[in-house]
């Protein structure tokens, strides 16, 4: 099991949402991370888990 925010995240859509609309959520959430990273040259800091 992913015992953090954003699994519980996941979690959640998956009870209301079909997988391929969870995995293109993923998706856009990483990116939208991933860019946000590059554009303020900060380094990636995870959540500490539930």
């Amino acid at each position: 099991t992913i015992d953090s925010r954003t699994g519980a995240w996941v979690r959640s859509l998956l009870e209301r949402k079909p997988t391929r609309v969870v995995t293109v959520a993923i998706a856009n959430k990483t990116a939208r991370t991933a860019w946000a990273l590059l554009a303020k040259g900060e380094n990636y800091r995870a959540a500490p888990a539930i």
